[in-house]
């Protein structure tokens, strides 16, 4: 049985080459991080990330500084980028567009320069908007129907399907 002071002693060595074991990983993650960047973006022609020169990312939303992309605006800066104005330059790498239908963004997406990235995709939002999916006529998703709009589909498929259950959602 160890002693009570030799039980410190070797706590404290454990402590402290686990703090230096976690330096050290700090330092490599770091230091793969920048080879990372560099494999994927090249040296730095314009100057480094984060500085007046480098990777810009820009934001389209009704309300960007409200505080719920602050987590996508944390990513993007940790990887380097500076946070611009999509209504003042067009000379962004990134656009981070939170605004809904996509064909608010179409007209940007067109000017686009190569190399320029967006997080939306056209039809995005189809897939990702829970009544256009519903309402697409997939197969393998259930129907639904917009009211009143379409009532009489409505009536029909319920006459029709006796067996079926439904759920109402109002707005």
């Amino acid at each position: 049985m160890l002693g009570r002071g030799r039980t410190v002693s070797v706590v404290l060595i454990v402590l402290v080459l686990g703090l230096l074991v976690t330096a050290i990983n700090i330092y490599q993650l770091h230091k793969m991080q920048a080879m990372h960047f560099q494999t994927e973006h090249g040296p730095y022609p314009e100057g480094k990330p984060g500085t007046d020169k480098g990777q810009m990312y820009v934001v389209y939303a009704k309300h960007p500084d409200s505080g719920y992309l602050k987590h996508v605006y944390n990513v993007l800066e940790r990887a380097g980028y500076r946070r611009g104005n999509y209504n003042v330059t067009d000379n962004w790498d990134v656009m981070w567009a939170h605004d809904y239908p996509f064909k608010k963004i179409r007209p940007i997406m067109e000017k686009m320069r190569p190399g320029q990235r967006v997080n939306k995709f056209p039809g995005s939002g189809y897939i990702t908007n829970k009544v256009n999916l519903a309402t697409s006529g997939i197969h393998n998703v259930p129907p639904a129907f917009k009211m009143p709009k379409e009532k009489e589909k409505l009536l029909t498929y319920a006459k029709n399907n006796p067996e079926k259950m439904f759920v109402q959602k109002k707005q």
